[in-house]
């Protein structure tokens, strides 16, 4: 072998495509993408949309003597 060769291996490796230059499945490389996207959105939005139910309709059944004052001692004026 001379000095400009290079052995077989070393020549195969040298002369591969970049998997990112490939094209054949790029398609349902993008789908997947956006699938998996859409796998973390979806529930994210639904879990802000309940949180925000929960808190808009529990917010106007609070007042400031909830939070300050201590609990009742009568069943019928504790909690909210």
């Amino acid at each position: 072998m001379s000095e400009g060769e290079l052995p077989q291996v070393a020549r195969a490796v040298a002369t591969r495509t970049p998997l990112s230059a490939r094209r054949r499945g790029r398609a349902a490389e993008v789908a997947f993408l956006w699938l998996c996207r859409l796998a973390v959105v979806a529930p994210l939005a639904l879990l802000a949309w309940l949180l925000g139910g929960v808190l808009l309709d529990g917010l106007s059944r609070l007042d400031y003597s909830f939070i300050t004052e201590p609990d009742s001692r009568r069943a019928a004026q504790a909690g909210i």
